[in-house]
């Protein structure tokens, strides 16, 4: 990452993620916590080896990453994962697929990863799935790998196909499912699609 990229991030993620002084401490620069939230994202090192590398305590450093990230996400979340809220909109993506990829009438592609967690105090075997505890990552792209819909947080991966494609398909519409029913790319009508593996 270049220097103006990393100053665009901290300027753009700075007024979510300023901190008052106060009378004991100086708050972290936004800049450190920006540096601080890529690193760790960038190689999942823990928050002590991070302590080590930038100064700052490995609890310090437990609160800056979670703050960090909501703020990026505050600050672009809606400029690069945008569902299309439109007709034409949903045309595009499926002529990108039809195009690049040759699947006519798809409306994205989905996958999903289970992510290892600690187990939550009093939680039971309730995140527990095949030897280990983790929540379900679910996405959906576009035919360049854009994001979508993302949805983060179900238990089972049994139990996420089915709630998560409801949150899809809300996000959908039922007024755009119904206008897509169109022949956009000249092929015979038929049923819209999400590939999935």
């Amino acid at each position: 990452m270049n220097e103006e990229v990393f100053s665009e991030i901290v300027d753009r993620v700075r007024s979510f993620n300023e901190k008052s002084r106060t009378f004991w401490r100086e708050p972290l620069d936004p800049g450190l916590r920006v540096a601080i939230t890529l690193r760790f994202l960038a190689t999942g090192n823990s928050y002590k080896s991070l302590g080590f590398a930038f100064g700052v305590g490995p609890s310090t450093i437990s609160l800056v990453v979670p703050e960090t990230c909501r703020a990026i996400v505050a600050a672009y979340g809606d400029e690069v994962m945008q569902v299309p809220d439109t007709t034409k909109g949903w045309k595009e993506v499926a002529r990108g697929f039809h195009e690049r990829w040759n699947f006519p009438h798809t409306l994205g592609a989905i996958d999903g990863k289970h992510i290892r967690i600690k187990n939550p105090d009093f939680s039971g075997s309730h995140y527990h799935n095949y030897k280990k505890f983790s929540v379900v990552l679910l996405a959906v792209v576009d035919s360049d790998y854009k994001f979508l819909f993302i949805d983060v947080g179900a238990i089972r991966s049994w139990e996420v196909v089915p709630a998560s494609r409801l949150r899809l398909y809300n996000e959908l519409g039922d007024i755009n499912r119904r206008r897509l029913r169109h022949r956009p790319l000249r092929h015979p009508e038929g049923t819209w699609s999400v590939l999935q593996d």
